[in-house]
């Protein structure tokens, strides 16, 4: 019985070089893409990242004014989670981010604690339910700030060319370089002791803003079907320095999902930040009662109710 041998096939080498190329350019898109939506080239005021852990601490560097704050937190205190989740302990919130798969609660939970945007958030990526005080004196850890941030250990919503910029930021600071902010807090009707934004706010009032978003003096309305979002929308885009001067119930946020910004100017730094911010979509037009109108669609809405 004749035996054929059958040859083994190869891959023409064109098809590999084809390959390779296919995946060079999707490499470099990927790049791209985050390098366009590094803090590098959108050139930022401020930068607030909070390092959720053991120690709990709120780091804030003013890029363009010089100063800078650390903010400790009580693990103990109890704070409103946007997204409907209720109250719970600050020291609970990773375990509550983790079993809801949803790493951003913690960025939001703390936009809406100090009434201003919480740009990046660090924290373990299997956290513990932890407990402990704040305390006036928190530590910067120059070495474990920037470490954590590239550690697998660790989740984070920072790009790599983020996470390279911030660890040059960090690197150049040290713990002279921060003014200590008081984690504010009050006893609530039920008898447990709650973080305060109404406190935090009166407070800290502008120690947040975006000074060139101030200076553009743009105003904004924000059109909800849900008040409770819309209030903590408000006292977040406040925070930046932007002046919410109307919150208007309307039908026509309902239904939406994607959240919609319109203007007349829709080149301006203010409407800009805030597409990045919420991820809306922006469009032409003529607000009647601002400079801007921020129509907000559900998915805006869940996220901050």
């Amino acid at each position: 019985m004749n035996h054929r041998r059958v040859g083994v096939s190869h891959i023409p080498s064109y098809a590999l070089y084809l390959l390779a190329g296919v995946l060079c350019v999707y490499f470099l898109f990927v790049l791209a893409r985050a390098f366009k939506e590094s803090i590098i080239i959108q050139k930022r005021d401020r930068i607030n990242i909070v390092y959720y852990g053991r120690e709990t601490e709120l780091i804030s560097i003013g890029l363009t004014d010089g100063v800078h704050y650390i903010v400790s937190f009580s693990q103990n205190n109890k704070v409103s989670v946007p997204g409907g989740y209720g109250r719970y302990n600050v020291g609970a919130l990773g375990k509550l981010a983790a079993l809801e798969k949803t790493p951003d609660l913690i960025g939001k939970t703390f936009s809406s604690m100090i009434s201003a945007h919480v740009d990046y958030y660090i924290l373990p990526k299997e956290p513990e339910v932890y407990s402990g005080e704040d305390t006036d004196s928190p530590m910067f850890s120059q070495k474990s700030a920037i470490s954590q941030m590239f550690s697998g250990s660790f989740v984070t919503n920072a790009h790599i060319f983020d996470k390279l910029y911030i660890a040059f930021l960090l690197s150049q600071r040290r713990q002279k370089d921060f003014a200590v902010l008081r984690s504010l807090s009050e006893e609530g009707e039920d008898g447990n002791i709650n973080f305060s934004e109404r406190r935090f706010l009166k407070k800290f009032k502008g120690f947040f803003y975006h000074q060139s978003l101030r200076q553009e003096e743009k105003e904004v309305q924000i059109v909800y079907h849900r008040y409770s979002a819309a209030t903590t929308l408000s006292r977040v885009i406040e925070g930046q320095g932007v002046r919410v001067v109307d919150l208007a119930d309307g039908s026509i946020s309902e239904g939406r999902k994607k959240c919609v910004l319109t203007a007349e100017d829709t080149t301006g730094k203010t409407i800009h930040y805030l597409a990045r911010m919420f991820n809306c979509d922006v469009q032409k037009g003529s607000p009647e009662a601002s400079d801007i109108k921020l129509v907000m669609g559900t998915e805006l809405t869940e996220q901050w109710k």
